[in-house]
């Protein structure tokens, strides 16, 4: 809304396309949250871990963000605040490919 999108529709097919799973492992990637073993991942029994997967990735931008929100105590305004910043590039390039 605050990219001056009006319509339902609209807020719906960005806020999709934000939360695609590629999307966040793109965040992740770019944050390099599996670099340098900063996160450590418990895979269950039988899995192995394979640096940079998409799916491990985006499960840590995820992670990322709860950890945000509870840390912060539960606060929406923080939480987003912090949102804003992971995500800046993305919502930059969603404001450039959907504002009119």
């Amino acid at each position: 809304m605050e990219m001056g999108l009006k319509t339902k529709g609209d807020i719906t097919i960005i806020k999709a396309d934000l939360e695609k799973n590629l999307k966040l492992a793109e965040v992740g990637k770019r944050l390099l949250l599996l670099e340098d073993n900063l996160i450590w991942h418990n895979m269950g029994k039988g899995e192995q871990l394979k640096k940079g997967t998409k799916k491990l990735c985006s499960d840590t931008v995820e992670a990322l963000i709860g950890a945000i929100f509870i840390d912060t105590d539960y606060s929406i305004p923080l939480t987003k605040g912090c949102i804003s910043k992971i995500f800046a590039l993305e919502l930059q390039e969603m404001e450039r490919k959907y504002h009119h």
